[in-house]
């Protein structure tokens, strides 16, 4: 009896073991029936290196490197390693940069919407003192808004409609005026006389509402800063800068504003910014008048000599 209890004892612990033997060996050979990688995987490994596949992101292979290291992929808690944009990889001078530029944006947005209430309140101004504005113009040159703009259009094509009238006299002399397109054309050239005749206080005034008096002004502007000029070689950038940023806010700038912008966006220090300015206001390019700097006459010319 005590034999027959040993038998199967003994054959309980064979079966067993036998057991434990064939899970072992089910898992030691497991990776057998995983599938053999595809061609484009054998071509993404080279000289025992892991490469990234074509078609695999890099996040997938960070994901499987994980894995294959025993490190936490997605769904854990542990972070990625080796992500990039990550602080520690940022440099001291990208962080300024960073910084600064959201200093820079946020500055933009800031002037933007004090510019958007400047905007509407000068549009509702303007739609005011419009009709009194023209019909000053009118008493003073006779002429309306309308022919106004249509002089201004006029003044582009001056040197083609003076050497149509002068033709037209050399070929038929009095008889010339008998002809209406040639009347046509001394009405225009008188248009373009009678604003090159305005005061600049009145072309002021018209500018508000046309841009074309606007472009006159300036080239005006910049035709009697020319004389003044006496310089050698071309400006360095970030004076040009300068004197652009004060020409596209009107010619004037609050010097606050100015040198916030030579600070922010032209990236100077004061000290260099104060040499760009003392450079332009010794030769007179621009002038103080009280807490704001002008653009001067010479200022326009030398821009318009760089092409600006």
């Amino acid at each position: 009896m005590i034999a027959r209890v040993k038998g199967v004892m003994t054959t309980k612990d064979e079966e067993k073991g036998m057991r434990d033997m064939r899970k072992k060996n089910e898992s030691e050979h497991k990776h057998l029936n995983t599938p053999l990688p595809n061609i484009e995987m054998m071509e993404g490994m080279k000289a025992g290196r892991r490469m990234r596949p074509k078609g695999v992101s890099a996040e997938v292979m960070d994901m499987t490197g994980n894995k294959e290291n025993g490190k936490a992929g997605k769904g854990s808690s542990e972070p990625f390693p080796n992500v990039e944009g990550t602080l520690a990889e940022l440099s001291e001078r990208e962080i300024t940069e960073i910084l600064q530029a959201r200093q820079q944006y946020e500055r933009i947005l800031e002037m933007a919407r004090k510019y958007e209430e400047m905007l509407k309140t000068a549009e509702q101004k303007k739609k005011e003192i419009k009709p009194h504005v023209f019909k000053e113009i009118k008493e003073k040159y006779g002429m309306d808004e309308k022919e106004i703009r249509q002089a201004f259009k006029e003044r582009e094509r001056k040197k083609e409609i003076l050497d149509i009238i002068i033709n037209a006299i050399e070929k038929g002399g009095s008889k010339a005026c008998e002809d209406k397109q040639f009347r046509e054309y001394m009405d225009a050239w008188k248009r373009i006389r009678t604003i090159e005749k305005m005061t600049e206080e009145d072309v002021r005034k018209i500018a508000v509402f046309m841009d074309e008096a606007r472009k006159y002004l300036e080239e005006k502007t910049a035709a009697k800063g020319k004389k003044e000029i006496h310089h050698t070689g071309r400006m360095n950038k970030e004076t040009i800068e300068i004197l652009k940023q004060i020409k596209e806010n009107g010619g004037t700038i609050a010097w606050k504003e100015l040198l916030k912008y030579g600070r922010e966006e032209l990236r100077l220090d004061t000290d260099t910014f104060n040499k760009r300015r003392w450079t332009l206001l010794s030769k007179g390019y621009i002038e103080r008048d009280g807490t704001e700097v002008k653009l001067t006459p010479k200022g326009y010319a030398r821009l318009e000599e760089e092409g600006y």
